[in-house]
């Protein structure tokens, strides 16, 4: 449980955060807006699989990308086993899911602020607000809804993430059961310690788990303000 927290902690704050980013950047008038928004599909378009498989290969210790990039700038004298390494195995995932998830979240983002109403900026810009404030003041109230379901949904999909720890770790949720959530500890539990009882009782909790969280959100961000 302890590490389902922490891993939904960055991946959920950390990439709804990113996301907005990314929408509010998008949300620009520039050359090739249209090809970037459409190169942001890819990730999510990518299997789960085939996603685990590129990250692991890139953070492989032996000839992975990430290392020889390290080397290269001389930050690192030596090769880092991060899959085989508890501190840093779950930064891997944490990456490796963000990498995955955030274009959908941004994709949805950046509609929800296409859909605020052009005549409210130009009337802040008549008032003296400056990018800061129209965003603070103007665009987050706006998305608040979206923001909820972003949330949600993150929370959803970083409670019951399998796919990318499997291919990470080889099936194990290693090392030292570094990677291991409470999701897969029910995988584990139901096919690989054949444990079909406990591994049942296991996923009722994360269903309840999920719809507290869901409820959570609902009661935090889905009230209106003059409520």
């Amino acid at each position: 449980l302890l590490r389902t927290a922490v891993f939904s902690l960055f991946t959920v704050f950390g990439g709804v955060a990113l996301a907005i980013g990314i929408a509010v950047l998008l949300n620009e008038k520039f050359r090739g807006r249209t090809v970037v928004r459409v190169l942001l599909l890819v990730p999510w378009a990518v299997p789960p699989v085939v996603n685990g498989i590129i990250w692991k290969l890139i953070f492989d210790g032996s000839y992975g990308v990430a290392n020889y990039a390290l080397m290269g700038l001389g930050l690192t004298e030596e090769r880092i086993q991060w899959l085989a390494t508890p501190s840093l195995a779950m930064g891997v995932l944490v990456v490796a899911e963000l990498w995955k998830l955030t274009p959908f979240l941004a994709l949805m983002a950046l509609a929800s602020m296409q859909a605020i109403p052009s005549s409210m900026y130009r009337a802040a810009v008549i008032d003296g607000a400056n990018r800061w404030q129209q965003f603070w003041r103007m665009t987050l109230p706006n998305m608040r809804g979206t923001i909820m379901f972003l949330l949600i949904v993150q929370s959803m999909w970083s409670i019951k993430v399998f796919d990318t720890i499997y291919v990470l770790t080889g099936g194990s949720g290693g090392p030292a059961e570094a990677t291991t959530t409470i999701n897969f500890l029910a995988y584990l539990t139901s096919f690989s310690y054949l444990d079909r009882g406990y591994g049942a009782a296991m996923s009722l909790t994360i269903m309840a788990i999920v719809c507290l969280v869901a409820v959570f959100w609902v009661i935090v961000l889905g009230r209106r303000k003059d409520q």
